[in-house]
């Protein structure tokens, strides 16, 4: 401490970031005025941390981030000893969390989308439902399995009288053990076994040796599968593992039952927030996870009667239960299609050619649109991603066009391409041989393959921007105009007001012909009474944008009031290009890059113009600088991603 008092310069100038727990901050880091704070002090797993540990580490620093998560385990001094004491004697009793004071506080949150750790969406699908309300963006696998999550029934010879380990569970994992490192699927992946209390820990762990010194070639594949994934083997209780994570998850359902037969659930699920607890244990596995249990579901008591415990771990533990025994379940509650989607036009295409194929893949709001299943229909050979999906929700272009499909391809493997709506309603039948040519040689082969243009047909269908009907101005009120006094500036004033609350935003060019349309004493509008009327409006109209015309002179843009310039719609009509505002441009490339994925900036313009019913106009110098000023405006607000 006095050390990095003297000499806190130098030292922090060498080292900015320091990694310490709350008791080393709280021992080493003085508190001294003349010591600088550091600028931001992070808490990781807040909701293990007690308020009293964290108090010291936030006094030294002048900002505070708090990284945990509510649904998992809050602080606790149960398994801090060992004394081997029947569980129906201790009272349960949880610390609030670090994480719960800023909760309770309302400090700002935000919340993490994406799960990333699950190799297999079951593994993660039963937290997701019950504890996230499935609001997590989850990965599917390219397998076709519905589910990971295995269920190993152990049946007893009699009843348990406590919650130690029977000989038959502990013969029961034991075999799971061999099962992953004999099978040339897993035996190189990472293992994790779970139980529910420090004594079935300690009980396991003596019969696992034993096991171990008289079987040295299982011994010698678990050493083998550690160095490969730097994963060691673990067994730890449920208080324990909270932060752990490997590939195969084996945990262990240790209760007896009670007289009636019932799940007799205590310890520390049964206390309040035991469903954290569970929610910890059910979100470790990355590959699988595989239940080792002398209880079924239908062991459970009624929903109505575990209702009334004092905490909800028992109906968790049943729904878990539930989930690991019926595989079926998982797949059951997925969103269905849509008939009427370009999903299942396409999916019609491939299956009439005889391919096996799956749409919508996936658990969670995220899907996989179209998957065509290998030969041995165990996976997905490739995954078709197709741009009419909705996911706006998600946080940005980024996010949808390329963090995802990276993750798909790089950490799950799947074989990925893009369709472009547009694309198949212009010519499905390249398009269905596009599919096909991606499809590789592990999959269905169809004899004399050549597409029948009967069969393979655009749907009546078009893409469905978001816009607005573009609404004219009519029956304004008839002016005159003489050289001395101009126009009467009531009329004018109102029928300014009428056409940029009918037409904004609207431009100046516009505005000046209805002007002179209303104005039949007025042959044209000449410099005079062009200065009359931008006198008024710039009286009038403080809501005002201009772009450049392909001369470089500026064209003023008249907004109504309280219009937001960052547009969601655009509105097609017949004005010329250089009277849309930029603003409405870029609100239609936007769309456009949603729905068509990245494109090259000369396909962007060419499809602008083509969504604007500019489609047979040459991409000349006035059309380009019209449009490049769109997507400079776009870009540099932060509304558009970059460009190829």
């Amino acid at each position: 401490r006095e050390t990095l008092l003297k000499y806190n310069d130098i030292i922090r100038s060498f080292f900015p970031c320091f990694l310490m727990s709350p008791l080393s901050a709280a021992q080493y880091l003085s508190v001294d005025s003349n010591v600088d704070k550091f600028d931001i002090v992070i808490f990781d797993e807040a909701s293990q941390i007690p308020t009293h540990e964290a108090v010291g580490p936030i006094a030294r620093g002048k900002s505070l981030i708090v990284a945990g998560d509510p649904k998992q385990m809050p602080p606790s001094q149960y398994f801090n000893s060992e004394i081997e004491i029947s569980e129906d004697d201790i009272e349960f009793e949880d610390s609030a969390s670090l994480l719960d004071e800023c909760i309770a506080i309302d400090l700002p949150r935000i919340r993490l989308n994406y799960h990333y750790r699950s190799q297999h969406e079951s593994l993660i699908s039963f937290s997701n439902q019950n504890f996230y309300k499935n609001d997590l963006y989850t990965f599917p696998s390219p397998s076709t399995k519905s589910s990971e999550v295995l269920f190993h029934y152990v049946k007893l010879n009699e009843n348990k009288k406590s919650s130690l380990l029977s000989n038959e569970e502990l013969e029961a994992i034991w075999e799971e053990i061999v099962n992953v490192y004999t099978d040339p699927k897993t035996c190189n992946k990472s293992l994790g076994i779970i139980v529910f209390n420090v004594i079935q820990k300690q009980s396991l762990e003596n019969y696992i040796n034993k096991k171990l010194n008289s079987n040295p070639e299982i011994n010698n594949k678990i050493i083998e599968a550690s160095d490969k994934t730097k994963e060691p083997l673990f067994i730890k209780s449920l208080e324990n593992v909270q932060g752990d994570e490997r590939d195969i998850i084996i945990l262990s359902i240790g209760f007896r039952k009670n007289y009636q037969g019932h799940p007799n659930i205590n310890g520390p699920l049964a206390a309040n927030n035991g469903e954290r607890r569970l929610n910890v244990a059910a979100s470790r596995s990355k590959y699988r996870m595989i239940l080792v249990s002398t209880i079924k579901y239908d062991d459970f008591e009624s929903d109505d009667a575990l209702k009334r415990n004092k905490n909800n771990g028992a109906q968790y533990l049943k729904k878990l239960i539930y989930y690991a025994e019926n595989s079926n379940y998982i797949k059951a509650n997925s969103v269905i299609e849509e008939d009427n989607s370009i999903v299942t036009f396409i999916k019609n295409d491939l299956e009439a050619l005889g391919y096996a194929v799956d749409t919508n893949v996936g658990l969670s709001n995220y899907k996989v649109d179209i998957a065509i299943k290998s030969k041995d229909l165990e996976a997905y050979t490739l995954g078709v991603l197709i741009d009419n999906s909705d996911v706006s929700d998600l946080t940005s272009i980024r996010d949808e066009l390329y963090l995802t499909e990276s993750f798909l391809s790089n950490s799950l493997n799947w074989n990925l391409i893009n369709i472009y709506t547009v694309d198949y309603f212009k010519n499905p039948k390249r398009i269905i041989d596009y599919i096909i040519s991606n499809l590789g040689k592990d999959v269905k082969k169809v004899k004399n393959y050549d597409i029948d243009p009967n069969i393979i047909q655009a749907p009546k269908a078009e893409i469905k921007y978001n816009t607005v009907e573009y609404n004219t101005v009519s029956n304004l009120i008839p002016m005159s105009y003489s050289q001395e006094f101009g126009f009467n500036q009531a009329n004018l004033r109102a029928n300014l007001q009428k056409i940029i609350d009918t037409e904004g935003p609207v431009s100046y060019n516009i505005i000046k012909k209805y002007i002179n349309d209303a104005t039949k004493s007025l042959a044209k509008i000449g410099p005079k009474a062009d200065k009359f009327i931008k006198t008024e409006l710039d009286l009038l109209f403080v809501n005002k944008t201009f772009d450049l015309d392909d001369k470089g002179k500026p064209i003023d843009f008249y907004w109504p009031k309280n219009m937001n310039y960052i547009l969601s719609f655009f509105r097609i009509s017949d004005r010329d290009i250089i009277d849309i505002p930029k603003e409405e441009i870029a609100a239609c490339m936007k769309q456009i890059l949603k729905m068509q994925g990245t494109m090259s900036l000369n396909d962007l313009f060419k499809a602008t113009l083509e969504v604007f019913k500019y489609g047979d106009a040459i991409l000349n110098n006035k059309n380009r600088n019209k449009l490049m000023q769109a997507y400079k405006f776009g870009f540099e607000k932060g509304f558009l991603e970059a460009l190829e």
